[in-house]
């Protein structure tokens, strides 16, 4: 099979790097089709509204471009399937119009969705508004033109067939899964420490604050540590409030993959997820959980129909009530005093990702969506 991978994505960001892999460990020509684009930072309302006013006057020519340089390759190579990988909303029309000139089917792999981000999430653009009205509308144009839309959990097909009235069977489902050459087994500290990490960038979505509230009713246990690995938009706020809860157990850092932080993960006893009652976070499985599993830790994060969709609570990851840090701590507590449960959560999880989640077998999943969207194109 040869796949086009098409429009102005990024190879390293997580997703497109994991299903990248796992095509090629599945033995997929992957052909790609890459073109620049001006950068959006999607925490930023101003940064929102200098993209829509530049990205409109480049992008019919960034399109042209892509539609003929995706010709070429298609000439040279014969690829079967066109992929516009995230964040690619705004390629789909090219694509689209590509895939009428060849023939070929176009799957695009959603993720998140702007509207959900800059309108019901961040609230960066009121609804009232006329451009909140247009991106709806170009969001939904961009679906409808799609053969299939990747989505990575069951919560996300029934929102967004909902929100933008898309039927249900355009979407497929693919987990995000994680790196192995990344996440992998690590050796928790031998000392009596009891290290619990949580990793990644702090926004108000993860809901840190009740991991340092937890922290707070730790305390009393001098072997519980808490590390805050990663910067974000939260992270001066839950620094003060840590600071001013006097607490003596919990440390931040700015490491980063590069600078050292998974060496520094892989002595951890528990790996947290999110505890923010957030619509748009309960419908994904966060990728900590997913990168936690790989590690052989147990993970701890807030029960959700996305997460138990997947997992199975004190089997292969351990769920607590969300915004509790009452309930947090609890759950700290019982994993502490008994390893052999504790060992036997890290271990189902493990297997489970070994199963599941990762590259090659997301690549697998993905090679058979693939090999199903081409043969009912041909039945048509």
């Amino acid at each position: 099979m040869k796949i086009c991978y098409f429009g102005a994505y990024n190879t390293e960001y997580s997703r497109n790097a994991i299903n990248l892999k796992g095509l090629k460990k599945a033995g997929v020509h992957v052909i790609e089709c890459r073109v620049g684009k001006p950068s959006l930072n999607t925490k930023s309302r101003l940064s929102f509204m200098k993209f829509m006013l530049i990205y409109p006057i480049t992008l019919p020519f960034r399109n042209l471009y892509s539609i003929f340089k995706g010709l070429f390759l298609f000439i040279k190579y014969r690829y079967d399937i066109i992929i516009v990988p995230y964040p690619g909303h705004f390629d789909v029309p090219a694509a689209f119009l590509l895939s009428r000139i060849i023939g070929k089917p176009v799957i695009f792999d959603f993720f998140v969705s702007f509207y959900d981000i800059f309108v019901n999430d961040r609230g960066l653009i009121a609804k009232k508004l006329i451009i909140s009205k247009i991106l709806f509308a170009v969001e939904r144009l961009i679906y409808k033109l799609t053969d299939v839309i990747l989505i990575d959990t069951i919560q996300h097909q029934i929102f967004l067939s909902s929100l933008f009235n898309i039927p249900a069977d355009k979407f497929k489902i693919l987990s995000i899964g994680a790196d192995d050459d990344i996440y992998h087994y690590g050796t928790p500290a031998n000392d009596d420490k009891f290290n619990v990490v949580f990793y990644g960038q702090q926004s108000p979505l993860h809901g840190v604050q009740y991991i340092i509230q937890a922290a707070k009713l730790c305390e009393h246990d001098p072997g519980i540590q808490f590390f805050l690995i990663g910067d974000g938009q939260s992270y001066d706020f839950n620094v003060a409030l840590a600071k001013k809860l006097k607490l003596k157990n919990v440390f931040f850092s700015k490491l980063t993959e590069s600078t050292g932080a998974l060496e520094f993960l892989r002595t951890g006893d528990v790996m947290l997820g999110v505890f923010q009652n957030n619509p748009k976070g309960l419908r994904s499985i966060p990728n900590k959980v997913f990168q936690g599993i790989a590690m052989g830790d147990v993970v701890l994060t807030s029960h959700s129909a996305a997460v138990a969709s997947e997992f199975t609570h004190k089997e292969n990851i351990y769920l607590c009530e969300p915004e509790n840090p009452q309930a947090i701590a609890d759950a700290i507590f019982e994993l502490r005093g008994n390893r052999e449960f504790r060992e036997k959560i890290a271990q189902n999880g493990y297997e489970l990702y070994l199963k599941k989640f990762t590259p090659e077998a997301i690549g697998k999943k993905l090679v058979a969506i693939c090999n199903d969207i081409i043969l009912k194109r041909h039945e048509k």
